[in-house]
């Protein structure tokens, strides 16, 4: 635009010719008749005070200066034409007129628009389907997860979440949280390891205890005081069995290795040979 403020600007001041201090009517017509055949770009109107249209090739309109838009009713055309152009007040009362047509900017202008519109339109709906489709993705992952959650719950220590190819953050949580499940896994099935163990240390005292005491029910009366002594030394046994697994079950609770110490095995391996 600011191009073509200065284009109406030098055409109104072409119109003055050699009569720079001349701004009247009768000075301006016969300019203006000659632009008006010669120049197709401009349009042109030069009115006297009362209104009538002198020279030109526009409609008589309100003596307003400056730069405007107006409505041509077009004679030639047949249709209504948008032109922007500047106004000039004459010292006679007169008014001047040079317009141009602005059918090529109101075309470039539209087709700005109508680009716009369609790419934001298209970014748009790039933008909505993208996040519907992702949605989706997430939406599965999520439902995969669940499942295998539900399957952990059921009891298979085995199961484990879906890690994909794509290592978003989704991937990095389900990959922490499996490493929480295999370390769940490897604890209970060191107390299942525990557990027999203790069914195998156990089995043995008790199974001799079990001996003696039907022993003493069924044997001779002189036999019960032996047959006690043994089965008070199988309960001992155990009883050592059961506070040896506490106290091994103590030393695998701590998790802190800076509570341990150093032990020199040498003093104590001399130490059970001096025994």
């Amino acid at each position: 635009m600011r191009q073509i403020n200065e284009n109406l600007t030098s055409e109104v001041t072409e119109a003055y010719g050699n009569n720079v201090g001349l701004h009247d009517v009768a000075h301006l017509a016969p300019n203006v008749k000659i632009f008006t055949l010669t120049d197709r770009e401009y349009h042109y109107l030069l009115q006297d005070s009362q209104g009538h249209a002198i020279a030109g090739n526009l409609s008589p309109l309100p003596p307003v200066a400056g730069f405007r838009w107006i409505e041509d009713p077009g004679a030639d055309s047949g249709h209504s034409q948008r032109l922007y152009g500047l106004g000039i007040k004459l010292v006679d009362g007169g008014y001047y007129f040079v317009a141009h047509d602005t059918t090529s900017i109101d075309t470039l202008r539209n087709s700005i628009l109508e680009t716009a519109l369609i790419g934001s339109a298209a970014f748009l709906l790039c933008g909505l389907g993208g996040g519907v489709f992702m949605g989706a993705l997430v939406r599965r992952r999520l439902i995969v997860i669940g499942q295998t959650l539900q399957d952990i719950k059921k009891g298979d220590l085995t199961a484990r979440l879906p890690v994909a190819s794509g290592r978003d953050e989704l991937d990095d949580l389900c990959e922490m949280f499996n490493d929480v499940l295999k370390q769940n896994e490897l604890l209970i099935e060191k107390i299942r390891q525990v557990s027999n163990n203790i069914a195998h240390d156990m089995r043995t005292p008790l199974t001799r205890l079990r001996h003696r005491l039907q022993r003493v029910v069924s044997g001779p009366q002189d036999d019960v005081q032996s047959e006690t002594q043994l089965a008070i030394g199988d309960l001992d046994v155990s009883l050592e069995i059961f506070s040896s697994l506490l106290q091994l079950a103590e030393i695998e609770a701590i998790c802190d290795p800076r509570t341990f110490s150093y032990v020199d095995l040498s003093d104590e391996v001399e130490g059970s040979k001096n025994l």
